[in-house]
């Protein structure tokens, strides 16, 4: 069986081809076409698994070549492409054959990633297609899913670096993905064998990492009793992923730099040159400025690693992408008979997912497979194993500042010094269970002092006997 799912694009804008081809060509065989005498030509010596039609081509409407793919290969999957959303040609193109269609539109990515594998693999179930069914699956193993403007910009990035020996740097917090866009960064470059060797820097003991990197000779030391070949040498003519690249020991990172620099090392143990050639992908959750700053990371290494910085955003700057999010899981998962309840869907906004997007993938798979055990078609609220919670309060706040000189004023300043008070009160109190008297003693004020302070804010009412106090003691 064949490991690759074959796409044929037919579409005449260069640019929507070429964005086609980017989202869905990493992982599959991708041809694409201009126009219908181009496509009809392709199709006399090839067959393919999927077809991306746009509905309006230069020579013709894509509608008519349907029942043409259709006689000829049945089981291939037809996906329009239309600039509208007509529902009358829409409807058109579904009953000459067409498996789905999918809008041109700022969510263009998003949709291919979500309703191309899902239709594929409804069409899989159909026909009893088994394989067709895996290879979708297998196609979005490593892909990557977030808010539109990411997408676009992390593809474009990723485009710029095919071919390239330039060091990236991936920075984001756990479970943003970023051994993901190492994958895709490494898969651009399809057909060429080349290796990609990952090393987990936050895995390996301190008295391990050299060996583990650099290799070593036959007794070299006491539990030397074979040479060993490190990641470095293996990842020659290919990528080198250094994931948690800020666990590194300050010990090993002069000798990281060496190799960075010019290629050569020696295993421990040896005194032969090793020369490899390779890219070096990094990746860390940590603030490696501040590590830098801090001394625990040295600043030639920083920016030798940085030839190219990808930011991985963390989910909460993606909630309002999370229904698409939350649907490409679904696929992803293979739950394509499976549906969110789009009550539920809004409850998973208010969770904060410290984890980002692993933990909302680990959390929605566990859902399908409890929806599944009940033998129902929707998931709901009650099948995800967390809670979803009310939105807290974080301890910090977003404040407006001025953007003009207009903005500039003696009362905007008080409007912005009361409201960061009043904040700094309400989590006061928050802290202190409510108790304004413990609130004054940690500040060091009297108690008076500080119910006047909160009552000025309207966060406590003070009774007979506190205004009393406050009059005695002013």
């Amino acid at each position: 069986m064949k490991d690759n799912l074959r796409f044929l694009i037919v579409e005449d804008d260069e640019s929507f081809r070429e964005t086609v081809r980017s989202v869905l060509g990493v992982y599959n065989e991708m041809d694409a076409v201009a126009d219908l005498k181009a496509a009809r030509e392709i199709l006399k010596t090839n067959t393919y698994d999927v077809i991306i039609l746009d509905k309006t081509l230069k020579d013709g409407s894509g509608t008519d070549l349907i029942p043409e793919i259709k006689a000829e290969t049945p089981n291939t999957v037809i996906v329009m492409l239309t600039a509208d959303d007509n529902y009358n040609q829409i409807q058109k193109c579904l009953a000459a054959g067409a498996a789905d269609y999918i809008v041109k539109s700022k969510s263009l990515i998003a949709d291919l990633l979500i309703r191309v594998p899902k239709a594929v693999s409804q069409s899989a179930i159909e026909r009893h297609l088994d394989h067709l069914e895996k290879q979708i699956k297998e196609s979005l193993k490593y892909e990557i899913m977030g808010s539109p403007e990411y997408l676009r910009e992390l593809r474009s990035t990723i485009k710029t670096l095919k071919w390239s020996r330039t060091p990236v740097l991936i920075t984001g917090e756990s479970g943003t993905g970023k051994e993901l866009v190492a994958q895709r960064i490494h898969a651009t470059e399809e057909g060429c064998n080349r290796p990609l060797v990952v090393v987990n820097c936050g895995a390996i003991s301190e008295n391990l990492i050299e060996s583990e990197l650099f290799g070593h000779a036959k007794g070299s030391f006491t539990s030397a009793v074979n040479e060993k070949i490190g990641k470095i040498e293996l990842a020659n003519g290919g990528d080198l992923f250094l994931d948690e690249i800020g666990e590194l020991p300050l010990s090993m990172q002069p000798a990281l730099l060496r190799v960075l620099q010019d290629g050569c090392f020696t295993r421990v143990g040896s005194n032969k040159t090793i020369h490899s050639s390779f890219r070096v992908i990094a990746a860390t959750n940590r603030d490696i400025e501040k590590e830098v700053a801090e001394g625990r990371f040295r600043e030639d290494l920083y920016y030798r690693l940085q030839g190219v910085r990808i930011n991985a955003p963390p989910l909460r700057k993606c909630f309002d992408h999370i229904s698409d999010i939350a649907h490409f899981f679904l696929v992803k998962f293979g739950g394509f008979k499976l549906k969110i309840d789009p009550k539920t869907l809004e409850e998973l906004k208010n969770h904060e997912w410290r984890g980002n997007f692993r933990e909302l993938g680990n959390s929605i798979e566990r859902a399908m497979m409890v929806a599944k055990d009940r033998g129902s078609p929707i998931i709901e609220s009650a099948d995800f194993s967390i809670v979803p919670l009310p939105k807290r309060r974080l301890n910090k706040f977003e404040v407006t500042l001025p953007t003009t000189r207009s903005d500039i004023s003696y009362d905007a300043l008080v409007k912005l010094t009361e409201e960061i008070k009043r904040e700094f009160f309400i989590t006061a109190l928050k802290l202190c269970n409510g108790r304004a008297a413990d609130v004054a003693t940690l500040l060091n004020v009297s108690r008076a002092t500080a119910f006047r302070q909160l009552g000025q804010l309207g966060l406590v009412r003070r009774s007979r006997s506190e205004i009393e106090e406050e009059r005695t003691n002013a």
